[in-house]
């Protein structure tokens, strides 16, 4: 007789797939981001100074959302935190990947010109 694998066993193996998929697709955006600088820099005709912040405001992003990162999961648990925020920077990522000039891409609020 096979050997039946334990709903608990399926679901952590799930878990730890779409972990590492996340933490994958996060770590693969930063250096998309690295690697386009360069053509970034040039498609929009910006400094030096102001395409370094692309990577300053990923540097940023994270330093804001780690403290309150336990507090939203304990508020509105782990899955439903995980799932949100996969889907939140997913989109995000589509939308400054569409960005065609440089000001939509450094400040949202602003039009572009």
């Amino acid at each position: 007789m096979p050997a039946e694998h334990s709903p608990d066993g399926v679901n952590r193996a799930a878990i730890t797939v779409c972990v590492i998929l996340a933490t994958l697709m996060q770590a693969l955006d930063t250096t998309i981001a690295n690697v386009a600088l360069p053509y970034m820099q040039g498609s929009v005709s910006a400094s030096q100074d102001q395409i370094a912040w692309v990577l300053t405001s990923y540097i940023v992003a994270a330093a804001i959302m780690t403290p309150p990162t336990g507090y939203l999961a304990g508020r509105f648990g782990l899955k439903r935190l995980f799932l949100v925020s996969v889907a939140g920077f997913t989109v995000a990522s589509m939308l400054c990947g569409m960005a065609q000039k440089r000001k939509r891409r450094l400040s949202p609020n602003r039009p572009a010109r």
